[in-house]
């Protein structure tokens, strides 16, 4: 038996399209590297507008949560869409076809790679690891035999760093955390108005006559 027939040995017997729901071991690859971002998110911004005010325009999300979604829906879904069109050209039973299950991820190598992320209070070490961690994922998980298209492969990738870098800038903007939540990257500063989070080392602008 191939290391692929193998792997689907160990899950039991199951009817095809209860296997094609399943998620598999690519697409919960993919899904790691967007947890990453979360975890980034949920650590670097908690207490600021753009992670914890909710709009209805964005179905009462987050403005970070709403492009987090976006950028996350399009990957998988491209992703399962790929994989459909896949299991469509199989002529036995999913978990006995090659390529389907080749396309999926079973029996493939998949090595954590998040064992040598840095700490998330890193913050910027840790984006960078993301940004490259999902680039890693696409480009294991995506195939020219399976589907894919590069040029959309590489449109994701860099929508996805953009999404990022804009989490980046907004972390940077102190004064859009609660008080309660001013993180150690910005400090209180006491203004006519009351306590106030603002930049490290920030004092009132000069004004000039």
């Amino acid at each position: 038996m191939t290391s692929i027939a193998l792997a689907i040995a160990a899950m039991g017997s199951v009817d095809a399209k209860e296997f094609a729901d399943k998620k598999t071991p690519f697409q919960r690859r993919i899904e790691k590297s967007f947890n990453l971002f979360d975890e980034w998110g949920a650590s670097q911004m908690a207490g600021h507008s753009k992670y914890s005010e909710l709009h209805a325009e964005f179905d009462n999300k987050s403005k970070f949560r709403h492009k987090f979604d976006l950028i996350q829906d399009k990957v998988v879904g491209y992703y399962r869409r790929m994989l459909a069109k896949v299991a469509e050209n199989c002529e036995t039973e999913l978990d006995n076809c090659e390529e389907y299950l080749s396309c999926s991820g079973f029996g493939t190598n998949l090595n954590d790679l998040t064992r040598s992320k840095p700490l998330v209070t890193e913050s910027d070490y840790f984006l960078e690891f993301t940004k490259a961690h999902l680039k890693r994922s696409v480009r294991k998980c995506f195939s020219a035999e399976c589907g894919a298209d590069s040029e959309k492969l590489a449109k994701f990738i860099a929508k996805f760093n953009t999404v990022v870098e804009k989490a980046r800038g907004w972390r940077a903007q102190c004064d859009r955390y609660s008080t309660e939540g001013c993180p150690d990257h910005c400090e209180l500063i006491q203004r006519k108005k009351g306590l106030t989070c603002m930049p490290q080392g920030w004092t009132r602008p000069v004004t000039t006559d």
